[in-house]
């Protein structure tokens, strides 16, 4: 019987102590504090089945999402376009074209963004609405390189411009 309570007293005690805290109140959850997370949102078929694991096995220009180098797989020219529809009206659109410019040089560019569509503006006095609409438009330009060192290895790079435009408000990095 004095075992039984031992270990009984051992997993209550253990449980107890992985558990946690809780946060206080005033307490910053970092939710909010980030920039351009919809760039984390996948991009193409073929990379949203894969669950985004499409960083190795990417060809052609649909893979340069994930990886650069892929763009040295096309064979001379090539478009992408992709369109994603979300919730309330929110849409992701991929658009892109890749070149060969050498036997072992290619250059692509990509242009990504998120647009959300009207929103009706409110405030603390009207949160019904005032009448007027505003969009999120979040854009994303990337400028490729790749090249073909061997005939199993590929080499990219990407150059990427990214903007955040929130009603009057912006945010722009490269």
């Amino acid at each position: 019987m004095r075992l039984y309570f031992i270990l009984l007293s051992g997993l209550l005690l253990s449980t107890v102590l992985s558990q946690p805290p809780p946060d206080p109140p005033d307490a910053v959850t970092k939710v909010g504090t980030s920039a351009a997370n919809w760039l984390k949102i996948e991009s193409g078929v073929r990379g949203i089945g894969m669950g985004g694991s499409q960083v190795a096995s990417g060809r052609g220009l649909s893979g340069a999402y994930y990886n650069p180098a892929s763009i040295a797989y096309i064979d001379g020219s090539e478009a992408y376009f992709s369109k994603s529809d979300y919730i309330a009206g929110i849409t992701h659109n991929t658009l892109g074209y890749g070149t060969r410019l050498t036997p072992t040089d290619y250059f692509g560019i990509h242009l990504f963004y998120l647009d959300s569509g009207p929103i009706e503006r409110t405030t603390e006095v009207s949160p019904d609405g005032i009448g007027e609409f505003y969009n999120v438009l979040d854009i994303s330009l990337r400028l490729i390189y790749g090249k073909q060192l061997t005939d199993r290895l590929r080499i990219g790079g990407s150059i990427k411009y990214i903007r955040e435009e929130i009603y009057t408000t912006y945010m722009q990095s490269f």
